[in-house]
C-alpha cells in the first residue's frame, strides 16, 4: 500500500484596521494584515534512491520530504470618496507587501546523476510595493463607467538554491535558471488596467437588458 505523507502547520493571521472619516463622502484608512499559504511535500524524494537524497541534501541542506508555509504581510494606507452627489465613487490604495519563507521550486543539478532534480525549499523572499486605483462614475441614468489602475514593484532578494537564485520557471521566465536575484518576481505585472462602459435600460417591471464592454490590459 501506498504511504500516506501528513504534516500539520499552524499559523496566526491578524488583520488590523483604522479607518477615519474626513468627511461625510471622504474615509481615510490603514491596513495590516497577514497570510499564509499551507506547506506541502517533495512526494517524489519518499521513492527516490538513498545515494541521491544523501547528494540532494550535500547540495541543498534545506531540503526535505516536506517544505513548510509561506507568510505574506500586507501594509496599505488607502482614501475612498464619493462625489457629484454620489454619481462618482473613487479609491486610491497605496501598499507595501513583504514576502517570505517563499516556497520556490528549484532545478538541481546533481554530481554523479544524469536527470536534472526539481525540489520545493522554502527560501523565496521579496519586497513588493505599488498603487491601485478603482473608479466610477454614473455618466447618465443608463450609462456607468468605471476603470481600475495598477502599478506593482517588486524585487526578489532570496530565491531557490544558489547564490544568484534558481527555479524551476526561471528558464521560461528571465531565459535561464539562475539569476533570479534582483529580477521581479514572476507573475506580477508591472501595470495593469482596464476600462468598461456599460448601457443597460428598462423595458418594462420585469425585463430589463444591459449591454458592457471591457477593455483589459496587463503587463
Amino acid at each position: 500500500a501506498a504511504e500516506t505523507l501528513s504534516e500539520t502547520f499552524t499559523s496566526f493571521s491578524p488583520r488590523i484596521s483604522l479607518d477615519y472619516q474626513i468627511t461625510d463622502d471622504t474615509l481615510i484608512y490603514a491596513l495590516f494584515s497577514r497570510g499564509y499559504r499551507p506547506g506541502g511535500f517533495n512526494a517524489a524524494l519518499k521513492t527516490s534512491p538513498a545515494a541521491l537524497v544523501q547528494t540532494l541534501l550535500q547540495v541543498v541542506p534545506t531540503a526535505g520530504i516536506s517544505f513548510d508555509q509561506e507568510q505574506l504581510d500586507n501594509y496599505e494606507v488607502g482614501i475612498k470618496s464619493t462625489f457629484l452627489d454620489g454619481r462618482a465613487r473613487a479609491t486610491l490604495t497605496f501598499y507595501k507587501n513583504d514576502w517570505v519563507d517563499g516556497q520556490v521550486g528549484s532545478t538541481v543539478a546533481l554530481p554523479g546523476f544524469t536527470n536534472l532534480i526539481t525540489v520545493t525549499v522554502n527560501n523565496g523572499e521579496a519586497e513588493l510595493s505599488g498603487v491601485e486605483f478603482e473608479g466610477q462614475f454614473q455618466a447618465t441614468r443608463n450609462l456607468k463607467l468605471s476603470g481600475t489602475f495598477a502599478y506593482n514593484k517588486s524585487e526578489l532578494v532570496s530565491y531557490g538554491v544558489g547564490a544568484n537564485g534558481n527555479c524551476a520557471d526561471c528558464n521560461l521566465v528571465y531565459g535561464n535558471f539562475g539569476g533570479a536575484i534582483g529580477n521581479r518576481l514572476p507573475t506580477t505585472p508591472k501595470i495593469t488596467y482596464s476600462v468598461s462602459a456599460e448601457y443597460g435600460e428598462r423595458l418594462t417591471e420585469s425585463v430589463e437588458w444591459f449591454s458592457r464592454g471591457d477593455l483589459m490590459h496587463q503587463g
